[in-house]
């Protein structure tokens, strides 16, 4: 008669009892005895310590409940997931903005309107309502210099013109042949407007052919920007990506006054009066 072969412990016993050895267990305390020392492996961890994000909004509820165990502030993880939502809505908001006006709107200001994106503006904005000119971080075409536009703006009056496209580019150097007799005694800016991945690639060719294309006297003042400028153009109320755009700032660094495209006869004359003006002072009148 065969004799049958008294098999050992199972593999899951066997493997079990491994786990237990190197947790730091001994043979009599159980299979659901916890280490007190030694290493401790990845399955004796709590969920929360192998999870550090977890852990720490665990912590953070943990230390805003209060006596009662009831929280009086937000915990961590609610103030996680309403921040989420909360971008989750501005950036649902800027699509809808944007899909209300297409690339066809941009194009069809500049072929019906010359580039104006409203009429002509012939008054000062008020001191009390006007915006600040928004931080916007450029480079001198010249010297290759990063800085702060708003550094360039301050104790004088600045005349500042935004490049959207090569257009805007024309546009600017019919502003400048109608304003070059206006003298001295105000600042000018002049920044390209690089937001496509394409420019910021290629930034030395961008540079390239800005050196060429701007005429060398007015070199000095003008700027480069490149990078996302979504936040500037909401502010500003830029809502044509393609055209030219002109603001007059005053001492104080608020936009008083907005051009867009090619010039009229009425705003140059407009320009040309109240340039000169202090108009921090007051309404410019």
């Amino acid at each position: 008669m065969r004799r049958l072969r008294t098999r050992g412990p199972s593999r899951a016993a066997a493997a079990s009892a491994s786990l237990l050895l190197r947790c730091g267990g001994r043979a009599g305390a159980g299979a659901g005895a916890v280490p007190a020392s030694g290493p401790r492996c990845m399955a004796a961890r709590p969920f929360f310590r192998i999870c550090p994000r977890l852990h720490h909004l665990r912590m953070g509820m943990a230390s805003a409940a209060g006596p009662g165990g009831e929280s009086s502030n937000k915990s961590s993880w609610q103030e996680y997931w309403d921040e989420k939502q909360q971008r989750k809505e501005t950036e649902a908001m800027k699509l809808e903005q944007e899909m209300k006006r297409s690339k066809l709107q941009d194009y069809y200001d500049i072929a019906k309107h010359r580039g104006k994106t409203d009429p002509p503006l012939l008054k000062l904005q008020p001191y009390g309502k006007a915006v600040l000119f928004p931080s916007l971080e450029v480079m001198s075409l010249m010297s290759g210099e990063k800085f702060n536009i708003k550094d360039r703006m301050q104790k004088t009056t600045t005349v500042v013109y935004l490049y959207g496209s090569a257009m805007a580019m024309q546009m600017g150097s019919e502003w400048f042949s109608e304003t070059s007799a206006f003298g001295k005694g105000f600042n000018v800016l002049e920044v390209s407007l690089n937001e496509s991945w394409f420019s910021r690639a290629l930034k030395p060719l961008t540079k390239y052919n800005l050196k060429n294309q701007v005429p060398k006297e007015r070199q000095d003042n003008f700027c480069v920007s490149y990078g996302d400028i979504s936040a500037q153009r909401e502010k500003l109320g830029m809502i044509n990506k393609l055209t030219l755009y002109v603001f007059l700032v005053d001492e104080g660094g608020k936009v008083r006054w907005k051009a867009t495209g090619y010039p009229d006869p009425e705003e140059v004359e407009f320009l040309r009066q109240n340039i000169k003006i202090p108009v921090s002072s007051g309404d410019g009148k």
